[in-house]
């Protein structure tokens, strides 16, 4: 296989794994870079490393050793970088992390640039609790301490948020703010069979439901994401109850195993007697953008808690692609998205699902295209 030395960029990320995350690479490559993907292989053929394509990125599967994100070793990926010296390497993974403090030894060794994109964006200090365990206390405070003695590793450090640009600035890191970007190709607005896309995703959905989809005053609300308390899916659902018109549904997604949480979203929806209103559905990333066309509104309801906020929100982004109007709380980057939104105050309401639809806005720079010309701008600078 051959290489262009001057241009070639290995790229490690264990979330691109969909044609639609691996798009910001393809259009990096259309400005003239050689660019070769690695990502995690799928625990039935960890023996083993394999290679595709998508458009022009070269997409190599890479065996890893241990589990933990800060501790994996993505074997095939080192091996490369050693093998084929690419002029620059850029990892998505957190400073502190084995991979990349591997692959700045290796950068070192080899003369080459590593750039490192990181979705943290609090601050380690401000995690410390007495209400947390003593070792996670302490994990937090040498986190600290190693954020601040290793902001010579990376060439460059980019932050999906602007509390996660301002922490790495804290830190003296050579930090820049760039946005997830979105296939704007595929995210967009479609003119689809709303009662078609739900049969095609959900397998459990009543006569009445069916009813309401296909009545023109029904007003059809989705939620997209994981089912965690801290995704706020608790309110959402009390709020969708407490709407005083009976055409209403609320598309919730339903990829997660059944755990706590989830049973007690199936108990509150059994108590307020609104299940004939709810149809849970199974999509990927490829394809919730169906759903999303379908939906008059995603709601996320997200919560701050001392161990988290939200790092971007691709869920409102890519919504907001296809002409749908997000109603978003104001956690972390969620209320700085520049996109036609509604924004709460999670504290002190619930999601406001009787707001009325703004006028659509959504900025060229959250697109993939435009992402890719920021990151060759970098490249190009180093």
């Amino acid at each position: 296989m051959k290489f262009n030395k001057k241009k070639l960029v290995f790229v490690y990320s264990q979330a691109c794994r969909t044609r639609t995350n691996i798009d910001v690479y393809h259009r990096l490559s259309r400005l003239g870079w050689d660019v070769c993907l690695f990502t995690s292989v799928s625990s039935r053929s960890r023996k083993s490393s394999q290679y595709s394509r998508y458009g022009l990125v070269k997409v190599f599967t890479t065996p890893i050793v241990f589990k933990h994100p800060r501790l994996h070793l993505p074997i095939y990926f080192l091996f490369k970088i050693l093998v084929n010296r690419p002029r620059i390497i850029f990892i998505e993974q957190d400073i502190i992390s084995v991979n990349v403090l591997l692959s700045w030894l290796i950068s070192i060794l080899l003369k080459q640039k590593l750039v490192v994109q990181t979705y943290e964006n609090i601050h380690p200090l401000f995690k410390v609790s007495q209400h947390t365990k003593v070792s996670q206390n302490i994990f937090f405070m040498l986190q600290n301490y190693l954020l601040k003695k290793l902001s010579f590793i990376p060439d460059v450090i980019l932050t999906v948020s602007h509390a996660s640009f301002n922490l790495f600035k804290s830190y003296n890191y050579n930090t820049r703010l760039l946005t997830l970007g979105v296939n704007s190709s595929h995210f967009r607005r479609l003119n689809l069979s709303t009662s078609s896309i739900v049969k095609k995703f959900s397998s459990k959905y009543s006569d009445y439901s069916m009813d309401l989809l296909n009545d023109p005053k029904t007003v059809i609300y989705s939620y997209v994401g994981r089912l965690v308390e801290e995704k706020g899916v608790h309110l959402l659902i009390k709020a969708f109850a407490e709407l005083p018109f009976k055409e209403k549904i609320l598309l919730i997604d339903s990829f997660e195993e059944t755990d706590q949480y989830t049973a007690l979203i199936l108990r509150k929806i059994k108590d307020l007697d609104i299940l004939k209103n709810i149809i849970f559905f199974e999509a990927n990333h490829y394809s919730i953008n169906l759903i999303y066309n379908i939906s008059d509104y995603t709601v996320s309801p997200s919560l701050d808690t001392k161990l988290w906020s939200e790092q971007f929100g691709r869920v409102p982004v890519e919504a907001s692609f296809c002409h749908v109007i997000p109603i978003l709380s104001r956690s972390g980057h969620l209320a700085s998205l520049p996109i036609s939104k509604i924004s709460f105050d999670v504290q002190k309401d619930l999601p406001p699902l009787q707001s009325k639809k703004s006028d659509y806005y959504i900025s060229k720079k959250l697109s993939t295209e435009s992402v890719a010309k920021e990151i060759n701008l970098i490249f190009l600078s180093l």
